[in-house]
């Protein structure tokens, strides 16, 4: 028998993108391998170009994620909320970090190392497909991301984060009525 937080653990693990299919075995060794942080509101969390190595699962909270250009303009890339991930390519190369993310308010992370990422790995491979599955969405939406910064104006930009932001927080018509009145 788990005991209860064990037990909430797995339920969030099983509906991260990058865990679908695996075991309750294998979500359980993962479980054991994590190690649940915490930080407060406006905590920097990781800074971009820092050589840091570990995946981080939200449990709770909200995060941004955002990077700096050389003369320090800001361009945020997204928000994330509780089931979402970053991180990842840490796991996969040795760059350093390609984004800063801080948190919006007070939220419970996940974080697997890279060491310990290595040993589920090994013990799991099943865990490949989707991983790549992920990557590829991810990767779909950064393009995303780039289409929008270059083919709209500041104010194009202004309403489709909102509009996103609305649409994760079931307000998506309530925000359209605003927009359009």
């Amino acid at each position: 028998m788990i005991d209860q937080t064990l037990s909430n653990n797995l339920n969030t693990l099983k509906k991260i993108e990058l865990f679908f299919g695996l075991s309750d075995k294998a979500l359980l060794e993962l479980c054991h391998l994590m190690k649940e942080v915490t930080f407060k509101k406006n905590s920097l969390i990781i800074t971009q170009g820092e050589n840091t190595r570990s995946l981080f699962i939200i449990f709770s909270g909200r995060l941004k994620v955002f990077a700096n250009n050389e003369n320090g303009d800001q361009t945020i890339f997204t928000f994330m909320a509780a089931g979402d991930f970053f991180g990842e390519l840490s796991l996969l190369d040795d760059a350093p970090r390609s984004a800063s993310v801080v948190a919006v308010e007070d939220c419970i992370l996940f974080r697997l190392s890279h060491h310990n990422f290595k040993i589920f790995l090994d013990n799991h491979p099943e865990v490949c497909p989707p991983l790549f599955k992920a990557l590829t969405t991810r990767i779909r939406q950064m393009d995303e991301t780039i289409c929008n910064l270059t083919s709209r104006d500041i104010y194009g930009r202004l309403v489709k984060i909102l509009y996103d932001e609305a649409a994760d927080n079931g307000v998506r018509s309530l925000l359209l009525h605003i927009l359009v009145s």
